[in-house]
């Protein structure tokens, strides 16, 4: 994994299990918000990010390299090693399966307090009427 700043971005390269189609739209965070570009802006901590994959890279917008190893780094369960994880669990069929199906997702460490407050909204909600009770 390759992390650097250029030209007021943030840039990854070559990390594994980074879709943030796949990470913002499967139901764990509800306040990621899908832009014309295909990008994903969110407020967090009081700052406002924008995601978008591209190619073998992830851009990170609205951060600078300090604060993306302060907050980002943590948020997006970077420093987990998702490819081991794969491997180790591959043995199981239904694992296997799910994985592929799940390809791309990272576990986000999002806001306790948010995270329980779409839980406890989500009990008879669908993912779009979450995300506008959550504006």
């Amino acid at each position: 994994m390759k992390l650097y700043e250029k030209d007021n971005l943030v840039i990854l390269e070559n990390v594994e299990n980074f879709d943030a189609k796949a990470i913002f739209t499967c139901g764990q965070a509800f306040r990621w918000y899908e832009e014309t570009d295909g990008s994903f802006t969110t407020v967090h901590l009081g700052r406002v990010l924008n995601v978008l994959n591209d190619d073998n890279k992830v851009i990170f917008k609205g951060t600078n390299l300090e604060e993306f190893n302060e907050i980002w780094i943590d948020y997006f369960d970077l420093n987990t090693n998702y490819k081991e994880i794969r491997k180790t669990l591959s043995n199981n069929e239904i694992l296997a399966n799910a994985m592929d199906y799940g390809k791309g997702i990272r576990i986000l460490n999002q806001n306790h307090f948010e995270m329980l407050i779409s839980f406890i909204i989500s009990a008879n909600n669908m993912i779009p009427r979450i995300k506008n009770l959550l504006k």
